[in-house]
């Protein structure tokens, strides 16, 4: 089981951009890894659009998430139904 969605490719469409990343493993140093996750720069976008992932499972395939808020941590866990955790994030001073 790939449980971190190493190798998936993610797309994101928000405020007529889009912008595609895909998941590698975690890299550290000194025993300490860094987490795997995927940043997206949304300018002044106010929502997503779409994030649609392309999952490395041939099972599981494609998935879709329309109309999610900007500004928050999105955190998207494959399943049935796939799960979508979403934490506001603090805006830089």
């Amino acid at each position: 089981a790939n449980r971190d969605g190493i190798g998936c490719r993610v797309t994101v469409s928000a405020g007529g951009r889009r912008q595609i990343r895909e998941l590698h493993g975690a890299a550290g140093h000194a025993g300490h890894q860094n987490p795997a996750e995927l940043s997206f720069a949304l300018g002044t976008a106010e929502k997503i659009d779409l994030i649609e992932i392309r999952w490395t499972s041939k099972a599981r395939g494609v998935t879709q998430h329309r109309d999610l808020p900007a500004g928050h941590a999105i955190t998207i866990q494959e399943g049935d139904p796939p799960g979508v955790d979403l934490v506001p994030l603090q805006p830089r001073k």
